[in-house]
């Protein structure tokens, strides 16, 4: 069977303009009116609305409804998305496209009119959309009055079942118990925000959402899954459902176009949330007793369990994204953990104490002596039998002989990374990597972000911001927060002081310096999260981890482990030196399936063991979480002596299976071979950017009137979008995998002076090169002849495009498109997906709500689906492969085919052709391709 378009795939857009104006989408979900058992299926009256139903051992749950506002949107209206229903029974499907089920015509949704909710201060009963945090009501609040994670979910028999009836009961109220933990502390958390700008306002950086979106993105998500999942077959607010549903994975450290949005109020999202919790608790109330005996990575309860573990890594992002706001925008919300003891909090209710402008090693914060690691084998991988939920990169495995090491005892502090600081560390180029001068020098990096300085630039006089308050002097015993190219910088300049090799730990060096061994599948009392909440980790002085409280403490305020090492969990994360890769087995999970792929590029890098505000998954023993080198997070790092300088670094990456995102970008094993590799792809990179320039500008062989390859498919594409009477005179196009432009500028030359055409590469040199063309250069691209014989082409953009038609360039990731783009006229998705990691991603974008082809406008696709499991997962494959049906005989599923079904309820199919295409690669060779062309126009 072919795997269905997630109705909300991780990479569809994260926000979605709205013409500057806030519109209120709400549904007003109310107690269904009568729960029973039977069928799966969903009532829906004639002419009325198709609400969020519950399927499994739940047939109707019905849910009053109330007029139109006026405010609603026309645009919806006109939509045949919206066309009447009669059915009076649907059945439980997995959505193909955001647009499958949206409400009717006659009967859509109100405006929240709810009284203003106080925004600032200590915040009323009614900020509570699911438990209020009281003892006695909410999971995880303990007799001090303050939330705590509870340990993380599991599956295992519940203890005390004498039978199945018995055990489906303790199961159902662990459930409750671990969502209500779960969103009570997310709101606990954001109840520290202060008034509706703090909701509003982007972070210094621009680089991720405002707090307004990790207010609804978890409710969101909890929809989007469970509809994946096929438990619920309608949206609560499908608008909601898509400006929430993704949130950013920056592509560079200048990614700075992320908040064009104009956001919900904080009330809109608020009865967004209070739907939500209705629905996801009324759905764990009613779950028969094998729905709760039967989780696993096959059942649909995979997908709560998922949402779950999802909205507690967003506690986390977002308790950063706190910690970047100005102090007027936030205060210590009640009922949340307090800060570990050492935090001495400025306050102008207290005595200022003398800070500590020269802190001493051993005095201020503790000598930090390297410890020697034998070599040792480590095995990484969870067992897909063990009883807590993974994310699908935790799963496989592989075994690795790592070579003996030393490091440090402690993770680097605050009073060690300012010896780097004092010692010109920001401003010594020969500390750093190029991508990490290039960064610091961009942001003006001069200290660690949560540095404050308090004196004049150069003293190094400092505080330290918390995420709610800052300190009076720096905890110089603290570990230090940095991002992985400060970690490298001070670890080099760490080297030069001491005449030794000095790097950033490993993934694999991290498991060596932990106790025992990886727990088993049967062992899952042995992963501690499972079994201690956060109170508990700090009573009984295990980790700082889990929420046991609010900041970070003194490197060696806990005990060390049996190996010596201090902090191996919580704290902080850890840095590691290591590419984010799939470990032999790898399987995409259905409900998820682009969590961790598009990552999988050489540009990730794994994090280990949790920080103090990590919980459940996240500061799992198996957990591998991974980010962008310019990232922040409460993440420090332990520095590597190693043992034999000359010998290469091992990390989980050497010699990593697919799949992988374009070349192959992970390390192998020998020195000699990664100088060859680095070598060899600087030729291929070469030898590809002529190739590209001769397939995209030279006259191909073909065509008699001298025209290129891009030029002929040029005039092919605008032939059909004439025959559709489209206006190209004033036509706004989008062109994605537009390498170095050809037909960008093709079709540029052939539209109106007010016309607009936006290419997209995830190749950064691709879209240099199209800029350099764009700005007037001309470029030379070499064809070999005889022998040792070359001749040269010069390549130049059309002038006549470049002054007809508004032209630009982005480098962008096809799966991850940005928000505003959205309402093209015509789209042209050519020679791309086959190179994807997750297709599915970039089909998904294409339509639906706010999609990137118009009503109306012409979309082209052209593929010759050469799929490659490097590149994309089998399962994820739109065809190009056979299934067996139960009577022995196969079908052969087509990725033609595949592509049509996929886009039929946005898209009209209105003809498919063979496309081919030869060009030169030197002067007696050429080079072609034979594409499936397909045309579509949206409904």
């Amino acid at each position: 069977m072919m795997i269905p378009i997630s109705s909300m795939p991780k990479r569809f857009p994260a926000a979605l303009g709205n013409g500057g104006r806030r519109t209120s989408f709400m549904t007003r979900v109310l107690k269904p009116k009568s729960l029973s058992v039977g069928k799966y299926f969903s009532t829906v009256s004639a002419g009325g609305i198709a609400n969020p139903t519950i399927v499994g051992a739940v047939t109707g749950n019905s849910f009053s409804t109330l007029p139109r506002p006026a405010s609603f949107p026309e645009e919806f209206l006109d939509s045949s998305e919206f066309s009447q229903k009669t059915t009076s029974v649907r059945t439980s499907h997995i959505p193909t496209s955001v647009s499958s089920h949206i409400f009717n015509k006659s009967v859509i949704t109100e405006v929240a009119r709810r009284k203003d909710l106080n925004l600032f201060g200590e915040r009323e009963a009614a900020w509570w959309t699911g438990k209020a945090p009281e003892v006695g009501k909410c999971a995880g609040v303990e007799a001090d009055g303050r939330i705590y994670s509870v340990p993380q979910f599991t599956f295992e028999p519940p203890v005390a079942s004498a039978d199945r009836a018995a055990a489906a009961a303790l199961r159902r109220v662990a459930l409750q118990d671990y969502f209500d933990n779960t969103w009570t502390l997310t709101e606990v958390l954001l109840s520290s925000l202060q008034g509706e700008e703090a909701f509003m306002r982007p972070p210094y950086h621009d680089l991720r959402h405002p707090m307004i979106f990790y207010y609804g993105h978890p409710a969101a998500l909890y929809i989007n899954k469970l509809r994946v999942a096929g438990l619920l077959t309608e949206p609560i607010n499908p608008y909601f459902e898509v400006i929430f549903e993704t949130g950013v994975d920056e592509m560079s450290w200048d990614d700075l176009s992320k908040n064009k949005m104009a956001w919900p109020s904080v009330a809109e999202v608020h009865q967004y949330r209070a739907q939500v919790y209705e629905t996801v608790s009324t759905l764990i109330a009613n779950l028969s007793e094998q729905q709760l005996l039967s989780i696993n990575q096959e059942s649909p309860l995979w997908a709560l369990v998922m949402a779950f573990e999802h909205e507690r890594i967003h506690l986390e992002t977002s308790s950063f994204l706190i910690s970047e706001l100005p102090l007027e925008f936030v205060s210590f919300p009640k009922g949340f953990p307090s800060y570990h003891p050492s935090a001495q909090v400025a306050s102008e209710n207290t005595s200022s104490i003398d800070p500590v402008k020269t802190p001493v090693a051993g005095v201020h914060y503790p000598v930090n002596r390297m410890i020697p690691v034998p070599q040792t084998d480590v095995t990484l991988g969870k067992s897909r039998e063990f009883a807590s939920f993974g994310w699908d990169n935790e799963y496989g495995q592989r075994t690795y002989t790592v070579p003996a090491f030393k490091t440090s005892e402690f993770k680097i502090t605050n009073g060690e990374f300012l010896e780097f600081m004092v010692d010109g560390g920001y401003a010594r180029n020969e500390f750093w990597t190029t991508a990490g001068w290039e960064w610091r020098a961009f942001r003006n990096v001069k200290m660690p972000t949560h540095f404050v300085r308090a004196g004049p630039q150069g003293s190094h006089e400092y505080v330290l911001r918390l995420l709610f308050d800052t300190t009076q002097s720096v905890p110089w015993d603290w570990p230090v927060v940095v991002s992985l190219h400060e970690a490298a910088a001070f670890a080099k300049w760490k080297s030069a002081k001491t005449g030794k090799q000095v790097r950033v730990l490993t993934e694999l060096e991290h498991r060596a310096i932990r106790d025992g061994a990886t727990p088993g599948p049967n062992a899952v009392s042995e992963d501690p999260v499972t079994v201690r909440g956060g109170h508990k980790m700090m009573n009984q002085a295990v980790h700082n981890t889990n929420l046991g409280c609010a900041s970070m403490s003194p490197v060696n305020a806990l005990q060390p482990n049996a190996k010596g090492f201090y902090d191996v969990f919580g704290n902080a994360w850890e840095w590691t030196s290591d590419y984010f890769c799939a470990l032999p087995g790898f399987q995409v999970h259905p409900y998820y399936e682009d969590f961790s792929t598009p990552c999988f590029d050489g540009l990730h890098h794994v994090i280990q063991g949790g920080s103090f505000i990590s919980t459940g998954n996240e500061c799992s023993v198996h957990s591998r979480f991974h980010f962008r080198p310019h990232f922040y997070q409460h993440a420090g790092f332990r520095i590597v002596e190693a043992e034999d300088p000359a010998a290469p670094i091992l990390t989980s990456d050497t010699d990593a299976p697919g799949p992988y995102v374009g070349a192959y970008p992970f390390r192998r094993t020998q020195k000699a071979v990664e100088e060859i590799t680095r070598r060899e792809d600087a030729r291929k990179l070469q030898e590809k950017r002529n190739a590209d320039l001769l397939k995209h500008f030279a006259a191909s062989p073909s065509n008699t009137a001298g025209a290129s390859v891009m030029q002929q498919f040029g005039e092919l594409i605008l032939e059909q979008a004439r025959k559709l009477s489209l206006p190209l005179n004033q036509a706004h196009l989008l062109e994605v995998g537009c390498g170095p432009g050809g037909l960008t500028y093709s079709l540029a030359a052939q539209c109106g002076e007010n016309a607009s055409i936006i290419g997209v590469d995830h190749s950064a040199h691709s879209i240099d090169t199209a800029k350099k063309l764009l700005q007037g250069e001309s470029l030379t691209c070499t064809l070999s002849g005889e022998g040792t014989f070359t001749s040269t082409l010069t390549v130049a953009a059309p002038v006549k495009a470049i002054k007809k038609c508004q032209i630009d360039f982005r480098m962008s990731d096809p799966m991850c498109l940005p928000a505003e783009m959205q309402d093209f006229d015509l789209v042209v998705l050519h020679d791309v997906l086959d190179t994807l990691a997750s297709p599915n991603s970039l089909l998904g974008r294409v339509g639906g709500l706010r999609g990137l082809v118009k009503s109306g406008g012409l979309l082209a696709v052209s593929s010759a689906y050469q799929w490659r499991e490097e590149c994309t997962p089998k399962e994820l494959w739109l065809g190009g492969y056979e299934i067996k049906n139960t009577d022995g005989t196969t079908i052969k599923v087509k990725s033609e085919e595949t592509l049509v079904e996929r886009l039929n309820s946005d898209f009209t199919h209105l003809r498919t052709q063979p496309l081919t295409q030869v060009w030169p690669e030197g002067e007696h060779q050429v080079r072609g391709k034979t594409y499936s062309l397909s045309f579509f126009q949206r409904k």
